[in-house]
């Protein structure tokens, strides 16, 4: 799997976008491992936000992949297309939701 060499132009524009307006951070196990994202800030207008997601959300999935591994987001975000499922651990759950790009 290709790991590196991403530039802008290898994304959607509206996945660029998405991400631009949004700031995640890694969450880290007891063991140093990496278990997903957590939202740290976000626009009130952003997707993510008019679907539920809050500041302090855990999102572990995106389109049903682990994020475990840093090194593997930017090769997932190149294929996304325009309906992509994130998934959050929260204490009441499971929170999944589908942003549609335009």
């Amino acid at each position: 799997m290709d790991r590196g060499g991403y530039t802008a132009e290898d994304f959607d524009p509206a996945v660029r976008d998405l991400f631009r307006r949004v700031t995640l951070e890694p969450r880290y196990a007891e063991d140093g491992r990496i278990e997903g994202l957590v939202i740290q800030s976000m626009a009130g207008d952003h997707p993510l936000a008019q679907l539920g997601f809050r500041t302090g959300d855990h999102i572990d999935r995106i389109q049903g992949v682990l994020l475990r591994d840093p090194a593997e987001i930017p090769s997932l975000l190149a294929r996304l297309g325009t309906h992509i499922t994130f998934c959050a651990d929260r204490r009441a759950g499971e929170f999944c939701r589908e942003v549609v790009l335009e």
